[in-house]
């Protein structure tokens, strides 16, 4: 995760930015413990990115609970309310 934060562009993030929270994210199941760190570490970048895909992506693995108490209502805030309720629907 170091890693990834120091490689970040300082604006608007790269293709090769997005690219790398996508491996990051496929392969969550290697942070061992640290998974809770790296998983809100993505959400935060997903949330600061606008990037809904990286945001389903995260919820399709990880289900929306990972998100925590307030995930979806800050999801709402930065989403659309029909992209996130249309995922959320698919984990009920």
């Amino acid at each position: 995760m170091k890693q990834f934060k120091e490689s970040l562009s300082e604006d608007a993030p790269t293709v090769e930015d997005r690219t790398l929270a996508k491996q990051i994210i496929s392969n969550l199941h290697y942070a061992g413990n640290n998974k809770d760190s790296v998983i809100k570490t993505m959400f935060d970048y997903a949330y600061e990115w606008k990037d809904i895909e990286m945001w389903q992506d995260l919820i399709i693995l990880n289900g929306v609970k990972v998100q925590g108490e307030n995930g979806l209502v800050q999801a709402w805030g930065v989403f659309k309310f029909d992209q996130t309720r249309a995922r959320y629907m698919l984990e009920v």
